[in-house]
């Protein structure tokens, strides 16, 4: 129950308020977690993870809902995490709340809007990747990560049935024919997604996870303004943890690089990024580029991830503004993925094949340090 997993978070944020400054009056005993979280937050007493958590009021919910739209794998949990600590107000989700990943991010992690549509101001989905609750919405947050890095860590979700474990480089190796099928694969399903997203007529506002990675406070800070949240001047406050401790959000493995890890760790060949061009090149463009070029991917033209580390990546150039303020119901009608896709959540009969049904899991490299 998603009213039970907040008071057990807002209880266990209080916790740690006591431990964090021991003999002091940390909060008013005689008040409901409930009670407590509804006090003005505009001047911050405590660290953002120690702060407590809403629901919107049944007045409050008759506001406008945003989708924060992403393919899997691209730093939603993070988003949520962050606009969680900047507003104080729970985010939800499409999903199903009773399934394995979703657990996690509920119970494990903290998200506890999982599969919550109603009563939240922001709701998570990867539609029309998958489908989920039907939401109507008003605006769109499209949030973006190189393919290149969330294909190859949705690989590691899909056969680890985790957010945060990676599978050893015995098991890329042992299974290369599958991982390049299925990279060409989601190439296509992630150029589609996006293409589907841009020619959307509600205000769309574009964010890059490189950039929100690189300048998180002032990506935050257009993501607040675009909310129109009140509390704007708290996105500071927000953004002030490091990121080891936004719930499930954790880099899968280190390395020099913030982004282009998968790159850095050669997991495509140059024939393989040859065919990721080319699936590019079959797909529609937008305003006079391909989609990997209009947001700074190519790693041919534009020298991916170089540009964004010199500071010469494309600039995001959609204005929400510019579109018409229509609301879009997601969930209904149109799929990327047809019935005899064998990817995306059908990976998991894959998966249950090869482990004996997870009896034997793939194995997972144990330090990340």
């Amino acid at each position: 129950d998603p009213d039970v997993l907040l008071q057990r978070l807002n209880t266990h944020r209080l916790r740690k308020r006591i431990k964090y400054r021991p003999g002091h009056k940390c909060y008013d005993y005689n008040k409901t977690t409930e009670e407590l979280s509804r006090e003005c937050r505009d001047s911050p007493e405590w660290p953002a993870s120690f702060e407590l958590l809403k629901f919107l009021s049944p007045k409050e919910s008759r506001n406008k809902i945003t989708l924060l739209v992403s393919y899997p794998r691209s730093g939603n949990t993070l988003v949520r995490n962050l606009v969680e600590r900047t507003s104080g107000i729970v985010t939800g989700s499409d999903n199903r709340p009773d399934r394995k990943l979703s657990r996690d991010l509920a119970v494990r992690y903290g998200l506890v809007g999982e599969g919550v549509t109603q009563r939240v101001k922001l709701v998570k989905t990867h539609y029309p990747e998958r489908t989920g609750s039907q939401v109507k919405a008003d605006k769109v947050i499209l949030l973006i990560r190189n393919p290149y890095d969330a294909i190859d860590s949705y690989w590691n979700l899909n056969l680890t049935n985790t957010h945060t474990n990676t599978v050893t480089n015995s098991v890329y190796q042992q299974y290369r024919d599958t991982f390049e099928d299925f990279s060409k694969n989601e190439m296509k399903v992630w150029l589609q997604f996006y293409r589907y997203w841009l020619d959307a007529k509600v205000p769309v506002l574009l964010v890059r996870f490189e950039d929100l990675i690189a300048n998180m406070e002032r990506e935050m800070m257009r993501i607040a303004t675009f909310l129109e949240m009140k509390n704007i001047e708290r996105v500071r406050h927000g953004c002030s943890e490091d990121l080891s401790r936004l719930g499930s959000y954790q880099p899968r493995t280190s390395g020099k690089l913030l982004f282009g890890k998968s790159l850095e760790k050669k997991r495509y060949s140059n024939d393989m990024i040859d065919s990721f061009r080319e699936i590019d090149s079959e797909i529609p463009g937008w305003e006079g580029k391909s989609i990997l070029e209009y947001f700074g991917y190519d790693i041919r033209r534009q020298d991916f991830p170089n540009n964004f580390l010199d500071n010469n990546a494309p600039p995001i150039p959609l204005d929400p503004s510019e579109r018409q303020v229509e609301s879009v119901l997601i969930n209904t009608g149109y799929q990327i993925r047809k019935s005899n896709d064998i990817y995306g959540r059908s990976m998991k009969a894959w998966r249950l094949s090869k482990t004996n049904n997870d009896i034997n899991p793939f194995p997972i490299i144990k330090d990340k340090s």
